[in-house]
């Protein structure tokens, strides 16, 4: 098909040796077996772990060291991915619309009109000045790469993300660059994992790197800042190094929140603190918990304040061989983490968020578990009732015990049968229109009364357009206002463009759903993501709309990157040499010359289109090291060769161009022909 002077790669190795030109590769670094260290740097030439004294590299059967790695990451460099980003006007442009098109309004569309981002400007005028300078995201997720569940395998990519593209550009596929791809769960030995990141992230700040600007013509030092992270509720344990289990679960609140112990697992109450000081809700002590609440709202510290505090700390070194015993000192630290070495982090006014995403879904499942008193999901159990009666409050809901046999009656905010079939049905007949849901009556089981296989956008979905529906004529008065609340707060939360005004109004809101939720649910339904929705308005009006920290882009990734796998023995392989691939094709594309996009864009026969010739990989130099524009030589329109030119005689030959525009005449059988005589015959009028 192709002529046989063609210049395309003769085959995948050719085509990985011009590619790997592009200066878009990666490292292997290798790494403890137990998580203890990288042998890295320093430690490059050493053959055992200094921690667990594990060997580097594996053994064999007669106890022979071979040359095979026990774990090996991978590490894709920051500066070359971050330097690409001005190798193209369009792009060049876009890095800088934070500042030149921002709009100073009420309206927030951006993180550039959240608190923590303006702080920042302050803080440090020398970054802010050059709009330029990239702001970044961090974000990680665990992923099974294999299709079937039962393999208990996660694979675990660090990804990173800049924020100074415009709100439709910010977040997508093409801008996003993996870092790091970690081969297991690290759990806290994250850091470990992070450390050839972290330091490029410190020269990036200190020194940056020289880079041309495509736009200006010009060269400039590039440097680059994490504003914060996103993560999922254990992610957050991990990056953070505050372990979001316990009594002290919450990041926010720290050894000031109010947790106790109900049905054999630590609960979060004492939402009042939240309400104003003279609030009629803080005397009441039998609707709430039994006891009545008189404290301010905790206090948040600072990120100085948090370095000071684990400066003094002494922590055990990571590894999996390690005790992981704490004493109370620590409170619920489990490391210092790794970013704190970053000289900025400290200052910031945000430094990690909580996922919207499963903060939502988690809720979701709480709340429609229990009204609907699913069996494995509802908190309204014999242990929840017996809980209430232990503490002396809501004397209704305890165990019945007329008959020889204490039993559980449906409770006053729990459907009836009839009810809850009503509500399945009304759920399964809801149509969407395509593309805005995914058929959730699938997910609907009528006779078993429960939902199974909901994705978590079904659970964004059902939250905030079906359940305040389905409900209101179904349970109390009293159970539905609060739950409506519920679905109104996350619908404004999660909008692209928010209202100064409205997120106060919705910091106000959540209290009074989670206050109303205690007079009515049991201690045992406030699980650790019920309280961290008392947070999300006010990280909201730092860091901006929900959009750009939330895990479903990286979710969407994962899901690609899971189809990418083609050796199952080693499926970080295949997934880190697909992603390069894909990320050498994007910037090609970005670099490619306007004519060929122009031609490529247009009908024309396969051998009209002109060739093109690509060097050998031996030529390509790598274009970020160049202090002048990047030259196209590589990619050149190659001379017409005879068999070509033939073909565009002929096909001149053979077209005809009317000299005139026909006269206007209707059409019909006996015009048709007329009107033909005016087309052009041949592969240019097709």
């Amino acid at each position: 098909m192709l002529p046989t002077d063609n210049g395309l790669p003769k085959g995948h190795k050719h085509a990985q040796k011009v590619l790997n030109g592009l200066g878009l590769g990666y490292e292997k670094i290798h790494a403890c077996k137990n998580n203890c260290m990288l042998f890295y740097k320093e430690h490059e030439t050493l053959d055992t772990c200094l921690i667990c004294n594990e060997a580097r590299f594996k053994m064999t059967s007669q106890n022979r060291t071979t040359n095979i790695p026990q774990k090996v990451m991978c590490y894709l460099p920051l500066k070359p991915r971050l330097q690409r980003l001005y190798m193209s006007t369009h792009t060049a442009t876009d890095m800088r619309w934070h500042k030149e098109k921002w709009v100073d309004d009420d309206v927030m569309r951006h993180p550039a009109d959240g608190e923590a981002w303006k702080e920042f400007d302050q803080t440090f005028p020398e970054f802010a000045a050059d709009p330029r300078n990239v702001r970044l995201g961090l974000a990680t997720d665990g992923f099974n790469p294999y299709e079937v569940l039962n393999q208990h395998h996660n694979t675990w990519p660090i990804f990173v993300f800049p924020y100074n593209l415009p709100p439709w550009k910010c977040m997508k596929k093409e801008y996003m660059m993996m870092t790091v791809l970690i081969t297991e769960d690290p759990g806290r030995s994250i850091d470990v994992y992070l450390r050839p990141l972290v330091d490029e992230l410190k020269d990036l700040w200190t020194n940056g790197v020289r880079t041309y600007d495509k736009l200006t013509g010009k060269m400039f030092t590039l440097r680059a800042a994490v504003m914060w992270t996103v993560n999922d509720f254990p992610a957050y344990a991990m990056v953070s190094g505050w372990s979001t289990k316990g009594y002290m679960a919450c990041p926010v609140c720290k050894e000031d929140v109010t947790s106790g112990w109900h049905v054999g697992k630590v609960c979060y109450l004492g939402h009042q603190r939240w309400s104003s000081p003279d609030h009629e809700w803080r005397e009441k002590d039998k609707e709430f918990d039994g006891n009545t609440e008189r404290r301010l709202r905790p206090r948040e510290w600072s990120g100085d304040e948090i370095l000071e505090y684990l400066n003094r700390l002494d922590f055990a070194p990571f590894g999996k061989t390690v005790s992981r015993t704490r004493p109370s000192t620590h409170m619920n630290w489990t490391h210092k983490p790794m970013l704190f070495e970053l000289p900025y982090w400290s200052k910031l006014k945000l430094r990690h968020n909580p996922d919207v995403m499963h903060v939502e879904k988690n809720v979701f499942d709480t709340l429609v578990g229990t009204i609907l008193d699913i069996e494995g999901k509802t908190k309204d159990t014999i242990k929840a009732r017996l809980d209430l009666e232990r503490i002396g409050i809501r004397r209704g809901l305890w165990m019945n015990k007329d008959s020889d046999k204490a039993r559980r009656d449906l409770a006053f905010f729990s459907m009836k049968p009839n009810d809850k079939k009503e509500f399945l049905k009304f759920v399964s007949s809801v149509k969407f229109p395509d593309g805005y849901a995914s058929n959730i009556a699938r997910c609907v089981n009528v006779d078993g009364g429960k939902f199974t296989g909901l994705k978590s956008h079904d659970y964004h979905v059902f939250m905030q357009r079906l359940l305040p529906v389905g409900i209101r004529h179904l349970l109390p008065e009293d159970v539905v206002k609060p739950i409506m609340l519920l679905s109104r707060f996350f619908f404004q939360l999660t909008a692209k463009t928010l209202l100064k005004t409205d997120i106060l109004q919705l910091r106000h809101d959540i209290v009074q759903v989670l206050c109303k939720f205690e007079m009515i649910f049991p201690p045992g339904f406030f699980t650790s993501m019920m309280h961290v929705m008392v947070h999300l308005p006010e990280e909201a009006l730092l860091a901006g709309p929900v959009n750009y920290r939330w895990i479903y882009p990286i979710e969407r990734l994962l899901g690609e990157l899971k189809k990418s796998v083609r050796n199952r023995a080693k499926p970080e392989g295949s997934i880190i040499e697909a992603w390069v691939q894909y990320e050498s094709l994007t910037f090609c594309g970005i670099l490619l010359p306007q004519w060929i996009l122009d031609r490529a864009a247009t009908t024309v026969e396969p051998r009209s289109f002109p060739a093109v010739t690509v060097e050998p990989a031996a030529a390509i130099s790598s274009v970020f090291t160049e202090s002048a524009p990047p030259s196209f030589s590589l990619l050149r329109r190659p001379n017409p060769t005879p068999e070509m030119s033939n073909l565009i005689r002929r096909r001149r030959a053979v077209t005809t161009t009317p000299s005139s525009e026909p006269p206007a005449q209707p059409t019909s059988a006996a015009t048709a022909p007329a009107l033909m005589d005016h087309l052009a015959v041949g592969p240019a009028g097709s």
